[in-house]
């Protein structure tokens, strides 16, 4: 296990600034994941730590020790790639035990590095099989192994999951999970993948044009977002402009044309234009005769069936954008059908605001 931070870490492609001015510390033994669309610098800030990309400024530690100019195989880190990186002419066994041969371990000592990653892969059964008679999903495990079997103080994955089916992904991100729990290992992880990042990570840190905009635990982020950004890109919701008020130490918030809803969570943000991000869970359908303050009248856009939950996207006049909100499918109202109207309550607890950068 190592305490990674970088310090103000830039990376210049040309004309273009890929990473700008990233600050970041690492604990010991925490799974930390950069998350953000693609292009936004967290695969160039991991291939910096790894020491794949020099850093056109900026310094990196592990613990103590100074790894800016250290070539990647002096670090002692294990990677994991999107692609698995697996070698085709090479058995499980082989491939796993690749890095520890570039090491010159004792063939004895290597032998049993090799079964217990494989074991804790579950991929032991498997040792001398060839990567084209194993699935996509045992080739990553194969990854895992082979990157854990050095015995690394840093672990790095890179989209580890992205060439994966929906259901394997699950099974797949379960088991880095446990991994990574049992082992004990500081882990850094890239994902474009929000799921993948809140249900893995002790912290998140959300990335957007080169620059780290929130690092939090996952319900921090989600709950609580620093930008309009992090609003809009972790979790659903619908994000708006609106106009912070006070009335009698009463949170409100003005949307479209005159329509205002009480908000508990504007704690230290003074009055004024402001952004507005309201979760689904927050929206809730009304009995047909609800009305008073804070009761909204709309249309029903669009219905979703998404397995356990349906998304329903309602316009109410006057709002810029639709409000979405989720139901259980069981039982779901036969009156929420397309064009129907529809009343809605809006939780003040699920209304998040914030003031534009």
């Amino acid at each position: 296990m190592t305490r990674v931070r970088i310090a103000d870490i830039a990376k210049a492609f040309g004309p273009v600034l890929a990473v700008r001015g990233v600050t970041l510390e690492v604990g010991e033994g925490e799974f930390f994941s950069l998350l953000g669309p693609s292009g936004c610098g967290k695969t160039t800030t991991l291939r910096i730590i790894a020491g794949l990309e020099r850093p056109t400024r900026g310094e990196i530690w592990f613990g103590d020790e100074a790894v800016t100019n250290l070539p990647p195989q002096l670090r002692n880190i294990g990677l994991v790639f999107q692609s698995y990186a697996v070698f085709p002419t090479m058995t499980v066994y082989n491939n796993v035990a690749y890095g520890l041969r570039i090491r010159r371990l004792p063939e004895a000592e290597m032998r049993q590095r090799v079964f217990a990653a494989l074991e804790m892969v579950g991929m032991k059964a498997l040792a001398d099989r060839m990567p084209g008679a194993i699935s996509g999903g045992q080739m990553q495990r194969v990854a895992l192994a082979r990157a854990l079997a050095i015995r690394p103080r840093l672990l790095l994955l890179d989209e580890p999951l992205s060439n994966l089916d929906a259901k394997l992904r699950v099974e797949v991100r379960a088991e880095i999970k446990r991994l990574q729990r049992e082992v004990g290992i500081t882990t850094i992880y890239v994902t474009h993948d929000q799921e993948e990042a809140l249900s893995l990570s002790d912290r998140v840190g959300v990335m957007n044009q080169g620059l780290l905009e929130q690092v939090g635990r996952p319900d921090e982020i989600y709950r609580r977002p620093a930008t309009q950004f992090v609003a809009g890109f972790v979790g659903e919701g619908t994000v708006l402009n609106g106009v912070l008020g006070y009335e009698q130490q009463q949170a409100w918030v003005t949307v479209g044309s005159g329509v205002r809803l009480p908000v508990r969570g504007a704690a230290g943000v003074p009055p004024g234009p402001v952004w507005v991000c309201i979760r689904p869970e927050a929206v809730r359908v009304a009995h047909e005769a609800a009305s008073g303050t804070g009761v909204l009248e709309g249309v029903v856009l669009g219905v979703e069936y998404v397995g356990a939950v349906m998304r329903v996207d309602v316009q109410v006049p006057t709002v810029e954008r639709a409000l979405r909100l989720t139901m259980w499918s069981l039982g779901f109202p036969a009156r929420l059908q397309m064009g129907a109207t529809v009343r809605l309550t809006v939780d003040p607890e699920g209304i998040i605001v914030g003031r534009p950068h």
